[in-house]
């Protein structure tokens, strides 16, 4: 989460919290009397979904009580406004519709039932937890009053820098050792020929969509965010081009590869992982013993 660039200290009203980031698409954070909030339009950026659209997908939520949504109108709303237009830079997004004569504020809870009711909703709901509602706030940064005290913080500061880029470079060398281990993997079941779709596989997995998947390869700089979704050149290898789309299949031989960077993005436990390269196995796999399992 990136903190905004506010001017306005606000009570336990109101206060917009920072930029939150899911899957590419950002939208501003928002805490109302002490609870973390999103709006309708908040939804749209995150689902990439028409207004209409979502207003069906939460008349569906036919579980959603009070306490899952807050409606705010007449004085409270003008105060909300008045806020947000003190308190934003120039050219910053305006997080909420100045014009609306009232506003729906959706809980955490509330949330926690609408995404569940979108495509690839389960995935959405743990980018939300683990990047906005579970994300605790940063304490203020306090300015040093004296030389000593900025020559502390400046070693602090350092060595923090230092610690992270120590923690980047292992990262950086642990995806490294991984893509060769793939590299020196002969994998007994596939030969270099066999191919699946992009959603097939999305739909083995069982995390998210096709479109959302594709989403997912784009975020994780294995395909290009033009270009037709082709994958980098360092991950061609992982996959087929058919068609006359130019459309990518992932090799069977790679289901593995791809698995384990799901894993280490959290996306799937160790155990899925395993239990979604069987079922791959025993449908694309000329092996016989996975091909009677199947049968």
């Amino acid at each position: 989460m990136n903190a905004l660039n506010l001017v306005v200290n606000n009570d336990s009203f109101f206060k917009l919290t920072g930029e939150v980031t899911i899957a590419g698409s950002t939208f501003i954070g928002k805490e109302f009397k002490g609870q973390k909030v999103m709006t309708v339009e908040d939804l749209m950026t995150v689902t990439q979904m028409e207004k209409d659209a979502i207003k069906s997908v939460i008349k569906r939520c036919d579980t959603l009580s009070t306490g899952d949504y807050i409606k705010v109108d007449g004085d409270e709303l003008r105060k909300i406004k008045e806020i947000i237009k003190l308190g934003l830079v120039p050219n910053c997004t305006q997080p909420i519709n100045q014009f609306a004569p009232k506003i729906v504020f959706f809980t955490r809870n509330g949330l926690g039932q609408i995404t569940q009711k979108v495509d690839g909703g389960r995935f959405l709901w743990e980018a939300l937890k683990r990047e906005y509602f579970d994300v605790e706030e940063q304490p203020v940064f306090n300015v040093p009053q004296t030389f000593g005290e900025a020559l502390i913080l400046a070693g602090q500061l350092e060595e923090q820098r230092a610690q992270l880029a120590l923690e980047n470079h292992q990262k950086e060398q642990l995806l490294i050792q991984q893509e060769a281990e793939h590299e020196t993997f002969v994998d007994m079941f596939f030969d270099e020929s066999k191919a699946i779709s992009i959603g097939i596989f999305a739909k083995i997995t069982g995390v998210f969509g096709k479109n959302q998947m594709f989403d997912y390869l784009r975020n994780s700089s294995v395909m290009m965010q033009s270009n037709g979704n082709e994958p980098y050149q360092q991950y061609m290898k992982h996959f087929i081009i058919r068609g006359a789309y130019n459309t990518p299949l992932l090799k069977c031989s790679s289901a593995k590869w791809l698995l384990g960077r799901m894993v280490r993005d959290n996306l799937i436990s160790a155990s899925k992982k395993e239990w979604c390269y069987e079922e791959i196995k025993a449908k694309y796999s000329n092996d016989l013993d996975a091909a009677l399992s199947a049968a």
